[in-house]
């Protein structure tokens, strides 16, 4: 198994604080509410170029959280 397949697996994995997203309809699945309902009846691969991008968010919201915490600063993202 090559690496990018390694990588595509692990990303494709959902995250565990929020649990099966076929089952609810979350904040960011609302930017155009026609198609936040087409991608839950119909859902379609991502890409490994998109799957790469929300990884990236991930970490920048880690990063964040990180220097809230150590500067002392009191917030509500768990």
């Amino acid at each position: 198994m090559d690496l990018k397949t390694v990588i595509q697996k692990s990303l494709l994995q959902p995250k565990e604080e929020l649990g099966d997203r076929s089952t609810y309809v979350g904040a960011s699945d609302m930017t155009c509410e026609r198609k936040g309902c087409l991608e839950k009846l119909t859902p379609k691969k991502r890409a490994f170029k998109t799957l790469l991008r929300f990884k990236r968010g991930d970490l920048v919201v880690n990063i964040v959280k990180e220097a809230l915490v150590k500067s002392g600063i009191i917030h509500t993202h768990s």
